[in-house]
């Protein structure tokens, strides 16, 4: 959770006068991630962190205890190094999910989560 994605699509998804297909649609947990090695995501997190608290969000410490709690996943985070990683155990919790730019650090990646996606059988 190092991008402001995170934060403005918590405000869209959150708010209480959305109707059709957002009506009822809220972000209530998510997991911190990061990059210690990464500079615009480890500056990124705490800042984040508190924006999410604020609004009522819950903070897991883990990918496998988020997707205990939700529906959907968003991976939202601004390394792409880390999205296979990320990606596998939601795939694996059957969870459909959104990722956001990048997709992936290299092609080799990208290839990996689609494949995963498939083997999965979600999306």
């Amino acid at each position: 959770m190092n991008s402001s994605h995170c934060t403005a699509f918590t405000q869209i998804l959150n708010h209480e006068g959305n109707t059709g297909d957002l009506a009822g649609v809220r972000v209530v947990a998510v997991f911190l991630g990061g990059n210690p090695e990464f500079p615009l995501s480890r500056s990124r997190v705490q800042s984040y962190t508190v924006q999410m608290r604020n609004m009522g969000v819950e903070i897991v410490d883990s990918i496998e205890n988020l997707v205990k709690k939700v529906d959907v996943v968003v991976l939202g985070s601004v390394d792409g190094s880390q999205r296979l990683a990320q990606a596998e155990p939601v795939f694996r919790a059957g969870k459909p999910v959104f990722i956001d730019k990048p997709l992936a650090h290299n092609l080799a990646d990208a290839l990996k989560i689609q494949q995963l996606g498939k083997k999965y059988d979600v999306s």
